[in-house]
């Protein structure tokens, strides 16, 4: 999260993070600042963080699928 803080210039207050029209947010950084930061969402940030889960879950299931894949010769 170091490259966001970076990047945006944040530490100036939450309603600055994320660039112009917070186009810049990354998806966990989103998650952050609706659930606990600007709006206190809750239960739009638990649907973030489980979209998140399996967005995450899907892409280890389809690499492990990918590497477990054999050649045939």
């Amino acid at each position: 999260m170091n490259q966001t803080f970076i990047f945006n210039g944040s530490g100036m207050g939450s309603a600055s993070v994320g660039g112009p029209n917070r186009s810049c947010l990354t998806i966990v950084w989103n998650f952050y600042d609706v659930s606990f930061k600007t709006t206190s969402r809750l239960g739009y940030g638990s649907a973030v963080a489980i979209v998140l889960f399996v967005i995450i879950v899907l892409c280890a299931v389809i690499g492990m699928k990918l590497m477990n894949r054999k050649e045939e010769v």
